[in-house]
This record gives C-alpha cells, sequence and structure tokens, in this order.
C-alpha cells in the first residue's frame, strides 16, 4: 500500500477505504467482536491517492480477557488479476481492430432491448449494413489499409448515432446497428 512501516498500526480499517461507509464499519466492528474473522474483496486506498482492488482477511485482535483490542488485515493485491479480467471481458465483447461491439455483445444486448422495448411499447431498428466493393480496397491497397478504412467507417457510424444506440462489427466489413425508442418507420 506504500505506508510506512507501523503507519497503520492503531488506526482505523477504514482510513484505507476510497469512501467513508459507516454501515459497513458497524457491521465490521460487531463481526470483529463477536470473535468472527472474514474474507472479502475491497478496494484500498494507497499512500500515494490511487487504489488497488485487494482480497482482505480481517481477524479479531483479542485480549487476554477476550476483549476487541482491534483486528489483524492480511491484505493480497489482486489489482493484475482484476486488469487481466477486465480485459478478456473486453476481448470477449468488443471487436478488436474497431473497439465495437462485437456479434455476441450485440445480440446479448439487442435481446435485452428486445425485452425492454415489448414491456415498455417502444419500438427499435436493427440496420445490417455492409461497405460495398470493399474487397477491392483490401486488393488494391492492401490489408492495412482495409483496417483504416473500416476504424474509419466505424468512427463516422459512431459520430452519427445517439449515445443510446448501438454500433456493432458483424465481422469483415458487415456492421450491425440497433437505434433504441424509434417513434415510426419514417424515423
Amino acid at each position: 500500500l506504500g505506508y510506512p512501516p507501523g503507519y497503520l498500526v492503531g488506526r482505523p480499517v477504514d482510513c484505507l477505504w476510497p469512501e467513508p461507509d459507516a454501515p459497513r464499519l458497524m457491521a465490521l466492528a460487531t463481526r470483529l467482536r463477536q470473535g468472527a474473522a472474514a474474507t472479502y474483496e475491497q478496494e484500498l486506498r494507497r499512500a500515494d491517492g490511487g487504489l488497488l482492488t485487494a482480497i482482505v482477511t480481517d481477524a479479531p485482535h483479542l485480549d487476554g480477557a477476550g476483549e476487541l483490542q482491534g483486528a489483524i488485515l492480511t491484505i493480497t493485491d489482486i489489482s493484475a488479476r482484476k486488469a487481466s479480467e477486465q480485459r478478456i471481458h473486453y476481448l470477449a465483447t468488443h471487436d478488436t481492430l474497431t473497439g465495437l461491439a462485437n456479434r455476441a455483445q450485440f445480440l446479448d444486448q439487442m435481446n435485452t432491448s428486445l425485452l425492454l422495448a415489448m414491456r415498455k411499447r417502444t419500438q427499435l431498428a436493427l440496420l445490417f449494413l455492409d461497405l460495398d466493393r470493399f474487397k477491392e480496397v483490401n486488393d488494391t491497397l492492401g490489408h492495412a489499409a482495409g483496417d483504416a478504412l473500416l476504424i474509419e467507417a466505424a468512427r463516422r457510424m459512431q459520430l452519427a448515432l445517439r449515445a443510446s444506440d448501438l454500433l456493432a462489427r458483424q465481422g469483415g466489413d458487415e456492421f450491425m446497428i440497433l437505434l433504441h425508442d424509434i417513434h415510426g418507420t419514417d424515423e
């Protein structure tokens, strides 16, 4: 955590928490008074003000008479593991070239949007776009030019959409767009 040796001894455990959480602190104190230890995932504040995600195991520190004197915490930094998990999730749900949603994420969000639209009695529009003669770009200018074209096409489409709409790359030169809250076919 970057604190000097001994700095945290005697300090309240919530001094490491990014935000005050009085109810949680009360529950922690009650549990420790009952002599129970616990292990949980917690975001903690480092000495430099940054945050890290940790597995925390706390155990009551009792005196000879069994009175609670404090807690002993064992902290294991899992920030790298959490970052890896987030990266794996991102790769599983996004197109690596354009950064757009991939087909799997699009279908998942489309199904959720359809259910919500039926419940709210609103309309959706589903658009499928295919870039005409894209193969010619790859064949004449090379795949790097084709990739640049796909990235720029994705950027321009994204700029034309509302924040609530979803743009995804199906694959190759095919894109899918889900427009939410449509008020008729003319729109």
